[in-house]
């Protein structure tokens, strides 16, 4: 998601940490970062939201992204970042 989050954090974000100022109609994520137990609030862009909205057609679960693990992700991360162009020859 491009924000510097511990996957520990990514893997606990729930659908309840979704959050829209309605005045604004800024979307943001809440999370309380386990590791230091600081709340942070990512403001979202559209492809952000876009990401979310997808995974959430496909997924069925509390947690925002469903229930990770650590090796698909980097897996899955490594792919996206090789398909925008941003690393990762093998």
């Amino acid at each position: 998601m491009n924000t510097g989050l511990r996957f520990s954090d990514v893997n606990g974000a729930k659908l309840s940490g979704l959050k829209t100022d309605n005045k604004t109609g800024v979307v943001a994520l809440e999370i309380v970062q386990k590791k230091t137990k600081n709340p942070v609030e990512i403001i979202l862009n559209r492809e952000a939201r876009m990401m979310i909205h997808r995974v959430r057609r496909i997924v069925e679960s509390d947690y925002l992204f469903g229930v990770l693990t650590l090796q698909p992700f980097n897996r899955n991360l490594k792919e996206v970042a090789r398909i925008g162009g941003a690393c990762c020859k093998n």
